[in-house]
């Protein structure tokens, strides 16, 4: 489907479209521009932004998408797997482990790790002992650590008790 009709329907603006065919149409429009904005959407098809807001709630709740302020995003359906990722974070401890303020950012970030064989955390020393709003992983989901020697020896091997080898360069 081109971005245009996921947008408008072939030879017609969306006015008075079923809620059915909305909820086909969203997806696809996300997935073609990356992204959907409620007052674009509405605007386009000459519905009310609550209309669309309550046609994102029920896609998302399907997991067809994910909400975010003013829009929302694709969720992508079809499977891949990644050999090796490497992931940074604004926040790791022992405690939270990895951690963003941002629950879009973490939800990404989780993904990106669930595709992935083999996970490297890389972060500068600043980052360690620091917690954040929205936790994406254990520090144990990881299996290296990179980071810098400002992080002292003793609190790296604090650590590598919880499985990760600890690089320090």
């Amino acid at each position: 489907m081109r971005a245009a009709d996921a947008r408008t329907g072939v030879g017609g603006r969306g006015i008075g479209m079923r809620a059915e065919e909305r909820h086909q149409r969203l997806p696809a429009w996300a997935r073609s521009e990356g992204r959907v904005e409620v007052a674009s959407v509405a605007r386009e098809w000459g519905v009310a932004v609550e209309t669309v807001r309550r046609d994102l709630s029920g896609l998302e709740r399907r997991g067809l998408v994910r909400r975010t302020h003013g829009g929302a995003y694709p969720v992508e359906s079809a499977g891949f797997e990644t050999d090796l990722a490497y992931i940074g974070s604004d926040g790791i401890s022992r405690e939270s482990g990895l951690t963003t303020p941002d629950p879009v950012v973490a939800y990404v970030k989780a993904k990106a790790l669930e595709v992935s064989r083999r996970r490297v955390f890389l972060g500068h020393h600043g980052t360690f002992g620091a917690g954040g709003l929205c936790r994406f992983a254990e520090v144990a989901d990881v299996e290296a650590i990179v980071t810098d020697t400002g992080l002292a020896a003793a609190e790296a091997h604090r650590y590598s008790l919880l499985g990760p080898r600890i690089i320090r360069v």
